[in-house]
């Protein structure tokens, strides 16, 4: 679009769509300078330097105007416009391809040469003729080479967008020069140039430190949910919670030391004290449902884990194929990078990548992913547990039915949460026992 579309068109449809549906309406958009006569004003039929379309196309024909404006400038720039400007392009290139074609086609049927007829043999060509398809071959590869960075440039900025997708770029290389001999000795003529390879603006390095560094991450931040869950379940404030109903406790019984015979401040003491008991039994079953919950969660967290290694399985065995001839699968590997990314925050995990182009991870000890092959994670239990009145899970291996330790990430932080549930529940049992025990050897 021109670029004078720009607030009428462009800001009108990024404002709806992101008051409709939150989000932009389109990805990129390219902006087409205005056509200016050749002192620079813009067009206009007010001003009168207005050129009719028919009028250059009959003059000029298509192809040469087209020419002109590819090779004048980029397309979001402004373009000069003028007849002599048509014309110069058409007599450098347009005419000499033109001269060129007519010069093959009218020697050609002369003599009804019908090229299929004919096997060239390089070998007894003459060095003009050597020297002309040396060029047009070097003018052939750059050409395709330039075209590949083009449409890579392309894949790029279309997937600006998309999880995990990593910049590609193209990597020239010269061809092999042609040697020929001179006055002084050979000489190595270049032939142009060539893609070396196609390859991914990705570090693998900086990948492994990623990995740890997301495991650390997700581990903190499951761990911070679990505290804040704790901190609601005793709620210790100045009105509410297990602290306000010890300190109760502890004035009704302050207050009965000194008005002894009071009923009232009996009384006081006896409903206190239940209050302070239902607050101890409360915060156990809130904890007990908060253990519940972090063995939920775990389950699906390896739920969500054997999915992961069965689809980088699936992916290790696609990147294998093709690059089978020595190509890079690099939107393949995105993918499978994009998996271990995810992965790394639920376990601290190591991955090595072998000859064929497969991912080995390993992690607690053992690899989970092996090339084609992969260990399935299982919560086994249930188990009842009577000292905290739930049922307890352990984290293994299906396969081989031996013990998994994460290390790190969101798993090991689920495992480490219920050993710190129960360490309070622990508390909350001494806490009761310690007043049931004093409280009866004073009575």
């Amino acid at each position: 679009e021109a670029v004078d579309q720009t607030r009428g068109w462009f800001y009108s449809l990024i404002a709806i769509s992101t008051l409709l549906f939150d989000k932009s309406p389109y990805r990129n958009v390219i902006v087409l300078g205005h056509v200016q006569d050749k002192d620079g004003q813009k067009m206009s039929k007010s001003k009168g330097n207005a050129v009719d379309p028919m009028d250059a196309l009959g003059r000029h024909g298509a192809d040469a105007i087209r020419w002109y404006f590819y090779e004048n400038s980029a397309p979001w720039l402004p373009n000069r416009y003028h007849d002599g400007a048509v014309q110069e392009g058409q007599r450098k290139f347009m005419g000499t391809l033109w001269n060129t074609y007519a010069f093959y086609v009218l020697y050609a049927n002369i003599d009804n040469f019908n090229p299929l007829d004919h096997v060239l043999d390089y070998e007894k060509l003459a060095v003009m003729d050597k020297w002309i398809l040396s060029r047009l071959n070097t003018m052939v590869k750059g050409i395709q080479n330039n075209q590949l960075s083009l449409d890579t440039t392309g894949h790029n900025i279309t997937n600006a967008n998309t999880e995990g997708y990593s910049r590609q770029r193209v990597n020239p290389a010269t061809t092999r020069a042609l040697e020929h001999s001179s006055l002084y000795g050979g000489l190595f003529v270049g032939t142009g140039v060539d893609s070396d390879s196609l390859t991914r603006a990705r570090d693998f390095f900086a990948d492994k430190q990623y990995w740890q560094e997301e495991a650390t991450e997700s581990y903190a931040k499951y761990r911070q949910k679990n505290y804040d869950k704790i901190e609601a379940v005793f709620n210790d404030s100045k009105t509410k919670g297990l602290q306000n109903e010890m300190h109760k406790f502890y004035s009704a019984w302050n207050d009965l030391s000194v008005y002894a015979s009071d009923p009232a401040k009996r009384v006081s003491v006896i409903e206190s004290g239940k209050q302070f008991a239902d607050r101890l039994e409360e915060s156990a079953q809130n904890v007990q449902k908060q253990l519940d919950l972090v063995y939920r969660e775990m389950d699906t967290q390896v739920k969500d884990v054997n999915e992961i290694t069965r689809k980088i399985v699936e992916l290790n065995k696609n990147i294998s194929l093709a690059e089978a001839n020595g190509a890079m699968a690099n939107d393949l590997r995105d993918k499978r990078d994009l998996l271990v990314d995810k992965l790394s925050g639920y376990m601290s995990l190591h991955v090595y990548e072998m000859d064929n182009g497969m991912y080995q991870v390993v992690s607690g000890g053992a690899s989970i992913v092996n090339g084609v092959s992969r260990l399935e994670l299982k919560m086994d239990g249930p188990v009842e547990n009577k000292r905290y009145g739930v049922n307890d899970y352990s984290l293994i291996f299906k396969d081989t039915n031996t013990l998994f330790v994460p290390g790190n990430g969101s798993l090991q932080a689920s495992v480490d949460s219920i050993k710190e549930d129960k360490a309070y529940m622990d508390k909350l049992a001494n806490i009761a026992a310690t007043f049931m025990t004093q409280f009866n050897d004073q009575h």
